[in-house]
């Protein structure tokens, strides 16, 4: 006796992609294409997005995308594993993603007399992005581009705002904090034209100037 049998061979899986994009701004969207080669072929992605939500972080389709909602120090690693019934292989990828850093800084006295010299410390976290860029207005028409500058004086008594702009990879952002600089104070006073008779009752006027109650 003799038989037919159909064989079919399958060609072993080898896991490959592109994306479209390898680095971006939070929230950062990549779209991924299989390259893949092989037959009968199962693929299952893993972008290691702890932010993601759970049903997010997987994907089993062909070619998906997937966005990164959060900056991070590290690379993302996506893993493709391609599967068919002559095993596996796996490709790599690193995506970076980027977060705008909020600019701070500290004001060592927010309040004094004039002259009242104050002293500015930058504390950004140049942590995710970069290209980092800075510049200053302290309020009064002057202004700087130094990361931390030089310590300012204020002569004249008034509120002042000073406002550090931050520019990186992922565009501008801005604090404000205030200064109040009081004057010295001035005393003064008046009283009603004298030659009054005794035991008249007249009002002492405050005049004074400067000081907290400028």
């Amino acid at each position: 006796d003799t038989g037919k049998y159909k064989l079919t061979i399958i060609k072993e899986p080898k896991a490959s992609f592109t994306v479209d994009a390898a680095n971006g701004c939070q929230p950062f969207t990549v779209n991924f294409r299989n390259t893949s080669t092989g037959d009968q072929m199962a693929f299952h992605w893993n972008f290691n997005d702890p932010y993601a939500k759970p049903a997010d972080r997987t994907s089993t389709a062909t070619s998906p995308s997937h966005t990164f909602s959060t900056g991070s120090t590290t690379p993302y690693r996506v893993v493709l594993t391609a599967t068919n019934k002559c095993g596996f292989t796996t490709d790599t990828f690193n995506i970076r993603v980027y977060a705008r850093a909020r600019p701070s800084y500290t004001i060592d006295r927010n309040t004094g007399c004039a002259p009242h010299t104050v002293r500015l410390t930058n504390t950004t976290g140049e942590i995710f992005s970069k290209g980092y860029s800075y510049r200053w207005n302290f309020g009064d028409g002057r202004t700087s581009t130094a990361r931390t500058p030089a310590a300012i004086t204020y002569n004249t008594p008034g509120t002042y705002t000073v406002t550090l702009y931050s520019t990186d990879t992922c565009g501008t952002d801005s604090v404000k904090q205030t200064i109040t600089v009081i004057g010295k104070p001035k005393a003064d006073f008046s009283v009603p034209p004298l030659g009054r008779c005794r035991k008249d009752t007249f009002t002492i006027t405050n005049n004074s100037s400067g000081g907290a109650n400028q």
